[in-house]
């Protein structure tokens, strides 16, 4: 397989990997170079200074899905080390050019552990034509609309960037001058003129408390199922919170419905 690194100001030399049928391998770096397991990467990590976000593109020989890849990125927090997840997609499942992320912490959350969050927004280009980027930011005022029709301030939307990233690069944006909101209702909105697959983003909002940050899961704005399909519980004291967002231009019926068991 071959793994192409991009970053802010530069696309690597790609590196071939070959890889045993059936085995797992853990990679270090943009070099291709091998450790023997998480342990001995994490004490080595406080030395690499990573000073841009970067892209990851993994290709098999023969063009075949028969990759399954997932990466672990290291913060220095402290005297500690914070891991953050690096989500591999398919470009050939992805439906639409854009992306929504949902319910993006901005400010003080009264439903997450103390702190400031601020969001940011890691992009990479990965086609050979530049890319023309909008993000947008949707908001529903706390005496908005409510779901039964009951009168109150109309949700906005609003475009907060617009740029072009280069061929094969990569920005990282900081959205420092959206107004905080408590309750987790403002949305991002990423739209871009390239195809679907070409230009990938993932969100995270950062705090100054003891929770460094939450990653957001993006959903291609034409796939069916959402951003999370991920496991719901509300067992013992656990406390869920189901987020909606129409990112449509008109309204919506959303049918909800819970199991057990």
């Amino acid at each position: 397989m071959t793994l192409n690194c991009i970053s802010r100001n530069s696309a690597m030399k790609p590196v071939v990997l070959s890889l045993a049928a059936q085995a797992t391998a853990l990679i270090a770096d943009c070099s291709g170079a091998s450790v023997t397991d998480l342990d001995s990467y994490l004490q080595g990590s406080g030395r690499q200074n990573g000073d841009t976000v970067q892209g990851y593109e993994l290709t098999a020989e023969d063009g075949s899905g028969s990759i399954a890849a997932f990466g672990l990125a290291p913060h220095q927090r402290g005297e500690g080390v914070v891991l953050s997840a690096v989500t591999f997609t398919d470009p050939g499942m992805i439906h639409a050019s854009g992306i929504v992320f949902a319910g993006v912490p901005f400010g003080t959350q009264p439903t997450l552990p103390d702190g400031v969050y601020k969001p940011r927004i890691s992009l990479a280009n990965f086609s050979t034509s530049p890319a023309r980027v909008t993000v947008s930011i949707a908001t529903t005022p706390q005496n908005g609309p409510s779901a039964t029709g009951a009168a109150g301030t109309s949700p906005e939307k609003r475009t907060i960037r617009q740029l072009t990233i280069a061929p094969r690069r990569t920005v990282d944006l900081e959205i420092d001058d959206a107004t905080s909101q408590s309750g987790l209702l403002q949305s991002l909105i990423v739209d871009t003129d390239q195809k679907p697959g070409d230009v990938l983003g993932k969100v995270v909002s950062r705090s100054d408390g003891n929770l460094y940050e939450i990653e957001l899961l993006g959903k291609d704005q034409l796939d069916e199922n959402n951003g999370g399909i991920h496991p719901w519980s509300v067992e013992g004291d656990a406390e869920s919170h189901l987020l909606l967002f129409n990112y449509s231009g008109s309204p919506r019926v959303f049918n909800v419905g819970t199991s057990n068991g």
